[in-house]
């Protein structure tokens, strides 16, 4: 991120948002998420990452894939939750 141009809040806490997690096309360093299974992941080693039953996929596909996306959803300012993995 170059600089932060708006801030918007979220109106409600069902609210998902799309996001590009792993691009070894479009970025370098390739990888936005940070951490493993015994030590929780971040986003960009700022935002908690809550995946719930889904972080030894996450860890499996931040290994093996170039191209990963993930749904979110907000918990709090500081914690998202992790929905769905999507492969590109």
């Amino acid at each position: 991120m170059i600089n932060l141009i708006s801030k918007t809040p979220v109106e409600t806490a069902n609210t998902t948002f799309e996001l590009t997690i792993k691009s070894a096309v479009m970025f370098n360093p390739p990888d936005f998420v940070y951490g493993d299974t015994q030590s929780g992941f971040t986003l960009l080693n700022e935002i908690d990452i809550n995946c719930s039953t889904m972080c030894n996929d996450l860890s499996l596909s931040l290994e093996n894939e170039e191209e990963i996306k993930g749904l979110f959803s907000h918990i709090d300012s500081n914690t998202i939750k992790l929905e769905s993995i999507i492969i590109e």
